[in-house]
């Protein structure tokens, strides 16, 4: 029996690619845990999963997690040994930095200015030679008088050796839309384009066998963070091997300037004040981000005003007709991965269960660690619905889709435009005709998992599915009723839903398409 705090670490088997490989302990109800989801940042989930095991753990087991000196590796990974001898080293970090425009040339900035506690050197590569040879001409003639080693030296690299570091940041991007272009959704134009090129540099740190930190901080981060570890393990065939990038090797850096702009609006209007000392910030850089307002004194509307601004910040930006890219290059970029670098809680996309999810992190000694809160289930429920969304988008790009419900379950569905359409048509019915006046029933299709699988392979004839069923979600599902009856509406007011399972289908995907650049 080892002496209570002695470093202990926990092998795990769970299927390679579906959570991270390895991570430290900071909760022993981590240890109970069949798969890796969202589930893992709420204390309370986490609680009432482990509840159903009745586990024990024991006083050296216990003592290890307390004080935080407990890590977890993964036995199935095929090179779990590799894993289990790494032992980080604290040392200052050499970084590269790949493509110096608007947001590479600030992010640099910030980086020499900010990290010569934790950067011995920054390297800078460009397709213009011109670029870096202007960027290593400025950035080295910064310095304080007298104290010319203060600040990391910046030198060009060539492409070859991009992956001789400890940190490559990725900042490349084939181009943003110009203001006024009408564009909404910039990451999702960005994202067809900057994938092609972050899965080359994903490739080359393979061929490499690159052990350093992969960080994305080019547009969109969390599913670009997604192709850069998807694309690193594949053979030269395409075929998933797990030889390449671990999963917490790479690391998406958008949260940070969401967090850094919730906080710009606490700070100006009272009603979101207590962000400023109880918020978080989680999920994706963009559409399904989820700002909390307090975690124990949670306000759901309130916190869903207070994304709203914050998703829309940059909408603002350009509308006074400038492209938003300082702040992001400083709160996403330079100070987050500084604060990375020291080992210090920062906001980064990290890999959970399939997905990249913006959260609170940082990388120890014994491994990554997400922070645990006591998630209230109203935020809970909005961190679930990020989740799934990335899911889908996942799904939509040609990666395998988990369905957590039953083949064979059936459940009364219908598109939200029939929703919509029908709230607005029973407020203009002529009351006259309505009998019932209180409620109606609306239907539309009812199907069960496999038969939409069956309609989105009709669209998209490289969509997989497999079935993992998730216990809690089946629940909910075989309670809720197979179809309906809608026969009153039909009558009294004349509903009739315009979409029916294969329309819906077509319909979703096109949008998802145009959403997505695809």
């Amino acid at each position: 029996m080892p002496h209570p705090g002695t470093p202990l670490t926990f092998l795990f088997e769970r299927e390679p690619g579906t959570g991270r490989d390895s991570f430290k302990v900071n909760s022993p109800l981590l240890l109970f845990q069949e798969a890796e989801n969202v589930s893992w940042l709420s204390s309370r989930k986490l609680e009432a999963q482990a509840a159903k095991k009745n586990c024990e753990l024991d006083e050296a087991v216990e003592a290890a997690i307390t004080q935080d000196v407990m890590r977890a590796v993964n036995r199935l990974h095929p090179d779990f040994e590799t894993i289990l001898a790494e032992k980080p080293q604290k040392t200052k970090k050499r970084v590269h930095v790949l493509a110096i425009g608007d947001v590479g040339s600030t992010l640099l900035t910030g980086l020499h200015l900010l990290g010569g506690d934790c950067i011995s050197s920054i390297g800078i590569c460009d397709i213009s030679d011109k670029v870096t040879a202007r960027w290593e001409f400025e950035e080295n003639q910064i310095a304080y008088p007298w104290a010319y080693d203060a600040l990391p030296e910046v030198d060009v690299v060539k492409p070859e050796d991009l992956f001789k570091c400890d940190v490559f940041v990725f900042v490349a991007s084939k181009g943003i839309p110009p203001v006024g272009s009408g564009v909404k959704d910039v990451r999702m134009y960005q994202f067809e384009n900057n994938s092609k090129i972050v899965a080359q540099y994903a490739r080359q740190a393979r061929a490499e066998h690159f052990k350093g930190l992969f960080a994305v901080v080019s547009d969109p981060v969390d599913p670009l963070a997604k192709t850069a570890w998807l694309e690193s393990n594949k053979d030269e065939n395409g075929i998933l091997d797990l030889k390449g990038l671990r999963p917490e090797q790479v690391q998406g850096f958008g949260l940070g300037v969401m967090n850094a702009r919730a906080a710009y609006y606490a700070k100006r209007d009272g009603r979101f004040s207590q962000f400023l000392t109880e918020g978080r910030s989680f999920g994706p850089h963009g559409q399904d981000l989820v700002i909390a307002d307090s975690i124990e004194n949670y306000n759901d509307e309130l916190s869903k005003e207070l994304t709203q601004l914050t998703v829309t910040a940059n909408l603002h930006m350009r509308a006074i007709g400038f492209k938003p890219f300082i702040a992001p290059a400083y709160s996403s970029g330079a100070i987050s991965l500084i604060l990375m670098m020291r080992g210090e809680w920062h906001c980064g996309s990290v890999f959970m269960g399939g997905i990249f999810m913006g959260v609170k992190n940082r990388y120890t000694e014994y491994g990554l660690e997400t922070e645990i809160l006591p998630l209230p289930d109203a935020l809970y429920e909005r961190i679930v619905t990020a989740e799934e969304n990335l899911k889908k988008i996942a799904a939509v790009k040609g990666e395998t889709f988990e369905c957590p419900i039953a083949a064979g379950t059936f459940m009364d569905m219908m598109y939200m435009p029939d929703a919509l359409r029908a709230a607005i048509e029973i407020m203009e019915a002529d009351p006259e005709k309505l009998v019932h006046r209180n409620a109606f029933n609306i239907a539309s299709m009812s199907f069960d998992p496999e038969m939409i699988y069956n309609s989105i392979k009709e669209a998209v004839p490289d969509f997989k599915m497999v079935y993992k069923v998730d216990p809690l979600r089946q629940a909910i599902a075989e309670s809720w009723p197979n179809s309906l009856d809608d026969s009153c509406a039909r009558e009294e007011w004349g509903w009739k839903p315009d979409y029916d399972m294969k329309t819906m289908t077509k319909d979703m995907i096109e949008k998802l398409r145009i959403k997505l650049g695809k």
